[in-house]
């Protein structure tokens, strides 16, 4: 068994591939992306790299979904931060804003990988259940958060959570969809906005914003 520094240091190089693995992919494509130069962009041998994936296809499936994993642990971490649920609701708007440029950025290598994965069945539905897990997860931990609001009586009560989520979910997918070709649309400040104005008039009673009380 291996000691926690080990796994420290192999949880950190399996990071330094994927990135590796981007990084080169946006520079050749995918299919002028070879091992050999994603191993020595990573600083490790190509056995190394094979210690890690499968192949080639596997290590672009996991690289896709690291991406989608690190905008989860942005949010996760503030559905479980301190305090009532208005401020934790505006916690996972601030950081939907803060990850939109980050993820914009990685947006078309994620569609040549998307392409490619498409094109196989098995693949393909491996990432399908990832990433209906991720969006899953997080779905339920804001919803839990507008409930929660709503038997404080901090969140207006007729309003179905679900429905926002689902609202919610598809401003922020659709500015990063756009993002893609549009550049200027990867914009914290207009996301946030957005999310405002949904909330604002969805969510909280009369004349409460984000993080304040309805007497607020």
């Amino acid at each position: 068994m291996g000691t926690e520094s080990e796994d420290v240091g192999a949880a950190t190089k399996r990071v330094r591939i994927l990135h590796a693995a981007r990084e080169v992919c946006a520079r050749r494509g995918y299919d002028g992306a070879r091992m050999e130069e994603i191993a020595s962009a990573a600083r490790v041998s190509k056995g190394t790299l094979y210690n890690f994936f499968e192949n080639k296809e596997d290590l672009f499936l996991n690289a896709v979904l690291e991406s989608y994993e690190r905008a989860r642990r942005l949010l996760r971490a503030e559905t479980r931060a301190p305090g009532g649920p208005a401020e934790r609701l505006e916690g996972i708007c601030a950081a939907m804003a803060k990850a939109i440029p980050i993820i914009s950025e990685e947006m078309p290598v994620n569609f040549q990988i998307w392409g490619v994965m498409a094109r196989d069945e098995k693949a393909r539905q491996r990432m399908f259940e990832a990433l209906r897990r991720i969006y899953a997860e997080q779905a339920d931990e804001i919803q839990s958060i507008l409930r929660e609001g709503q038997q404080a009586g901090v969140f207006a009560a007729h309003f179905d959570p679900e429905a926002i989520v689902t609202a919610i979910h598809g401003i922020f997918d659709g500015q990063i969809y756009r993002s893609a070709f549009d550049p200027e649309n990867a914009n914290s400040t207009r996301l946030g906005a957005a999310l405002e104005a949904l909330l604002r008039h969805a969510v909280l009673p009369k004349r409460a914003r984000l993080g304040e009380s309805a007497d607020g």
